[in-house]
């Protein structure tokens, strides 16, 4: 490979030889990467023998990337002759066995107890040949819920309400069956919840006071109007709940997707959360005229399904989101803040009407400008 990179710079190599080496070192280096695909491939064929899930005498029959998330690389492998598919979540580089354990033990506990996530099949930590931990799990076979809410517009209330209803689930679930999840103490201290977030996400500003200057007044918002917010009931937080995690199956069952946010809160945090991830795009903004009103549906057709009152929504939007404005800033400044990647990168400039709305919220609940969002992403 060094001889094919020397090669075109040597004196007398003519345009066209030139032209060939460049041809024959693409060819080599497409050679190379799919003889890593099949190591990877292979490593999972194996994992998944061991534990008698497939026979040993399958061949492989597709394995490729499916998405390029800003936190987890997803493949899906399939077998000739075997009907079942199976997804391979990769963590991100930066991130230890011990999240990967704790996240597929999660997906676990949720699958054994009937909630509507995609069965856990096996996990790998490092070190092994894709140099991150990963976990492999079920295929689910149906169509994620954005591309239904883009393609049915007269739809859109329907699946909305339908979306809500899981989230409602979600809410019911008893937090004593995840043991393995720490639970605030709300009898002590109502705003536990809240400074669980904060503490985490504060810390970051302390630590790189100069990229993020900007946050700091939106994080003492949040702490300065925290009393005005006490956690009256603990329920499990989904803590990614949107529309892009969520599989409409051909039943029309819904099954959850991605957990790696999952925690024991106040339910508002995933309400506000989702709130932000539907209102923010226009295409679903023109269906009711405006974001707020679209908000507003989203609020009151929670109450409706839940019975619970859902009080100062707009507080729980800007925490619930608090974690991609910190990411943003760090894609913009320092990718060392919150390890961002260029994978991370291109998705976030990919829903950019999201960040541009973080931008806008924050503009007018906390009443101070993120400069460097709106000029980064428009």
């Amino acid at each position: 490979m060094i001889i094919l990179e020397i090669i075109p710079f040597l004196e007398g190599v003519t345009y066209f030889e030139r032209k060939l080496f460049n041809v024959i070192k693409h060819a080599y280096s497409v050679n190379s990467d799919n003889l890593q695909k099949n190591k990877h491939a292979l490593e999972v064929q194996e994992e998944l023998v061991k534990i008698k899930i497939i026979p040993n005498n399958l061949k492989l029959k597709h394995y490729e990337e499916l998405q390029g998330g800003a936190d987890t690389t997803i493949y899906e492998i399939s077998f000739h002759n075997h009907l079942r598919k199976y997804i391979q979540r990769i963590f991100r580089p930066n991130e230890s066995n011990t999240i990967a354990e704790y996240e597929f033990s999660v997906q676990k506990t949720l699958f054994d107890n009937n909630i509507s996530v995609p069965k856990p099949y096996l996990m790998k930590l490092t070190p092994n040949t894709r140099k991150r931990p990963y976990f492999v799990m079920e295929k689910i076979e149906g169509t994620r819920l954005d591309y239904l809410l883009d393609g049915n517009p007269k739809k859109f209330t329907q699946f909305i309400r339908r979306l809500l209803q899981e989230l409602d689930k979600i809410h019911r679930i008893d937090p004593r069956l995840l043991t393995q999840i720490h639970s605030p103490d709300i009898q002590k201290n109502p705003f536990a919840p809240i400074d669980q977030i904060l503490t985490r996400r504060k810390s970051l500003i302390e630590k790189f006071p100069k990229e993020l200057h900007e946050l700091k007044p939106v994080f003492e918002w949040l702490e300065n109007n925290k009393t005005s917010n006490p956690c009256n009931e603990l329920v499990i937080i989904h803590g990614d709940y949107h529309q892009s995690n969520v599989i409409v199956q051909d039943n029309q069952d819904f099954r959850i997707l991605d957990w790696s946010g999952i925690a024991i809160g106040d339910f508002r945090t995933d309400l506000g959360f989702t709130s932000v991830t539907i209102s923010a795009f226009s295409l679903y903004e023109q269906i009711f005229g405006s974001k707020k009103k679209l908000v507003q549906m989203i609020t009151n057709t929670y109450e409706q399904i839940s019975g619970r009152k859902v009080e100062n929504l707009s507080y729980f939007m800007i925490l619930a989101n608090s974690f991609s404005l910190l990411r943003l800033y760090s894609i913009i400044n320092n990718p060392g803040i919150t390890n961002e990647n260029n994978q991370s990168k291109y998705f976030f400039k990919s829903i950019n009407e999201y960040c541009l709305y973080l931008a806008e919220l924050v503009s007018e609940t906390c009443k101070t400008e993120l400069h460097q969002i709106r000029d980064y992403f428009e």
